[in-house]
């Protein structure tokens, strides 16, 4: 039975665990190696490495992180025309469902920035696939801020934010839409891999009506605390995680240094007592890392 404290703690000074972040093997700006050493030197405990359908960066962070690290992901989904994410935590990261299907997902990943290249070219903007895979690196999860970055890099805008209003945004003239799983997929694959699946970053979601309907899935958790999460909202969703006995988790979902003025990795994610509360649930749900680690 899961008990969840009904009080918001403060979002600094006291975070134990930042249990959301991304390297280089997805969207993010550095090395699993760096984030390690950056979570060391500010006595950040726990940590999980969340990059988006990847989980080829955690053999490096778990080498160099001196606390307890717990495998992550971030699984692209599709619910009601929108794009929902879940992030899955303590499952066995040699499971061969999950490595299948993410190994599959990053192939779709690869052909999407073909096409997106192919559009491009089209708009006499020349930016070859091999470019972007070079730039890179064969292991990591490719998405448009890879994109928008060879187009930085060639010339044709100044900023990210450039390339996503003139190219490659949503409803853009290089926009090319990803390749998703359903919601029951992804919740089953962090299931049937002996982990948990949490509901990421409920703020960002348009429709009001999508935390509702996705606590009637058999997820396990809901992130609580994100930059994305108003403080309005927060009480609501510790709300929603205790009428349906949800665990509730947080990050900084921390991709560069000094982002939007700030830098938010280590900075926003949960104290020791809410610590205490999912490593009871991960024990709870017979978790991989129950067994690897908190049982030995």
């Amino acid at each position: 039975m899961i008990t969840v404290k009904n009080k918001i703690a403060k979002r600094q000074n006291q975070i134990y665990a930042d249990l959301h972040f991304h390297s280089t093997f997805s969207d993010g700006k550095f090395t699993p190696e760096f984030l390690a050493d950056y979570l060391n030197k500010n006595k950040i405990s726990v940590a999980a490495l969340t990059d988006h359908d990847t989980i080829n960066g955690f053999d490096e962070f778990k080498k160099y992180f001196q606390g307890i690290a717990i495998t992550g992901v971030e699984l692209s989904t599709c619910f009601r025309n929108e794009d929902v994410h879940i992030l899955g935590y303590g499952f066995d990261p040699k499971n061969e469902d999950i490595l299948f299907n993410l190994n599959k997902y990053q192939n779709y990943r690869k052909k999407r920035i073909y096409t997106i290249c192919e559009k491009l070219n089209g708009l006499k903007i020349k930016i070859l696939p091999e470019t972007i895979f070079n730039m890179v690196g064969g292991d990591t999860a490719l998405g448009r801020p890879h994109v928008a970055q060879a187009l930085i890099n060639a010339g044709f805008v100044n900023s990210m934010r450039e390339a996503f209003i003139e190219y490659i945004g949503y409803e853009c003239p290089a926009y090319v839409p990803k390749e998703k799983m359903t919601l029951d997929q992804a919740i089953k694959l962090i299931h049937n891999a002996n982990g948990i699946a949490i509901l990421a970053h409920p703020g960002l979601y348009k429709n009001d009506y999508i935390l509702e309907e996705i606590v009637t899935y058999p997820i396990d958790g809901i992130e609580l605390y994100h930059s994305s999460n108003r403080k309005n909202m927060m009480s609501g969703i510790l709300n929603v995680a205790e009428k349906f006995n949800l665990i509730v988790t947080g990050g900084s979902d921390f991709h560069q240094l000094n982002w939007q003025g700030k830098n938010l990795l280590g900075e926003l994610g949960i104290d020791h007592d809410r610590w205490i509360e999912l490593k009871n649930i991960l024990i709870e749900k017979d978790t991989f890392i129950a067994k690897d680690i908190f049982n030995k």
